[in-house]
C-alpha cells in the first residue's frame, strides 16, 4: 500500500486538500494505522497549539483597573518634584 506523503497527510488534517485528495486520503486511511497515527498526531499538536498560544481574554475593566493601581504611584512621584 503507497501511504501519502506527510506533507499531505499534514494538509488532510488541517483540511487543506481539494475534494478529491481529501476523499482519497480518508480512504486509505480507513486501512493504515500509521497514517492514522500521523494524522493523529498532527491534529493533537494543533489543538495544543491552540490551547498554549491563544490570546487570553481580559476582563472588560481591564484597563480602567491597572490606571486605577497607578495613581498612587503618580501622586508619589509628582510630591517628589
Amino acid at each position: 500500500m503507497n501511504c501519502p506523503t506527510v506533507d499531505k497527510l499534514s494538509r488532510y488534517a488541517d483540511n487543506l486538500l481539494s475534494e478529491e485528495e481529501y476523499a482519497q486520503i480518508h480512504m486509505h486511511l480507513k486501512g493504515c494505522l500509521d497514517c492514522i497515527h500521523v494524522v493523529k498526531a498532527f491534529e493533537a499538536e494543533e489543538e495544543f497549539l491552540k490551547e498554549t498560544l491563544q490570546t487570553p481574554s481580559l476582563p472588560n475593566d481591564f484597563a480602567s483597573g491597572v490606571l486605577e493601581r497607578l495613581e498612587p504611584y503618580e501622586q508619589k512621584v509628582n510630591r517628589k518634584k
